[in-house]
């Protein structure tokens, strides 16, 4: 019995200590357009933000294609002319986001703060990504190692290159609205045909009015006029009405 109560004891505190597992997120993405010195952050399938940067002076100088975050620096130092980490004369700013792009581990090629914030919006850089450095520290916060930049030369939308490029949940902006489904139509009743309609006909022609003097030649036609003898004949005629 004891025993039992032992290993209850033991699969409860294990269940109750053990971290729950936690289902696969949707990726970042982080975007560079080139023609438009513009870079997006994409986080859980949604566009969050878009900011202003410099990229290459020369087209070349800055890689196209897909590159992942390898590490995150604070304060890197720009060894070349020995300037400490943080100084403000540090021209990759106080933050660094490096690139694994075409085999540099993240050494070479990054997106980074600078101190010379005119230059932001313009091709100044020697092939990295400049931005200004709140900007970068507040991309720097939410950024995991691992998220994919994409690089390129694009006249489409942010949300438009995501989603060619298979990032989920994105839907570009400038495709054409899907029309919904027109119901048909219920058949119209059908009516009776119309009665025929019969025409009317024709009114008979009223007679014309006699002439009285026409009226006697016709009775007098074809008999025989005996002057010494009164034959009595009905010469009756309509009278011509006067005016």
């Amino acid at each position: 019995m004891k025993k039992w109560l032992v290993l209850f004891a033991a699969l409860f505190l294990f269940a109750s200590f053990a971290a729950p597992a936690k289902a696969d997120a949707v990726p970042q993405l982080i975007i560079i357009n080139k023609s438009t010195n513009k870079l997006a952050f994409f986080d859980s399938g949604k566009l969050v933000k878009v900011f202003n940067v410099a990229t290459g002076r020369n087209n070349s100088f800055t890689p196209e294609g897909t590159f992942p975050i390898v590490n995150k620096i604070k304060n890197r130092p720009y060894y070349k002319d020995k300037i400490p980490g943080g100084d403000s004369r540090n021209p990759l700013g106080d933050r660094w986001l490096g690139l694994h792009a075409l085999g540099t581990n993240g050494t070479t090629y990054a997106i980074h703060g600078n101190s010379n914030p005119n230059s932001i919006g313009t091709y100044a850089s020697a092939g990295c990504i400049r931005m200004h450095n709140e900007e970068i520290r507040y991309l720097f916060d939410l950024v995991h190692t691992g998220t994919s930049v994409l690089i390129l030369h694009s006249n489409q939308s942010f949300e438009a290159i995501a989603a060619a490029n298979n990032y989920p949940n994105t839907v570009p902006a400038d495709s054409a609205p899907v029309e919904e489904e027109k119901k048909p139509e219920p058949p119209a009743e059908e009516k009776p045909a119309p009665e025929p309609v019969e025409k009317p006909k024709p009114a008979a022609p009223e007679p014309e009015e006699e002439d009285p003097l026409t009226c006697i030649k016709s009775k007098l036609q074809g008999r025989i006029y005996f002057p010494d003898i009164h034959i009595k004949m009905d010469v009756s005629c309509p009278q011509k009405p006067a005016n």
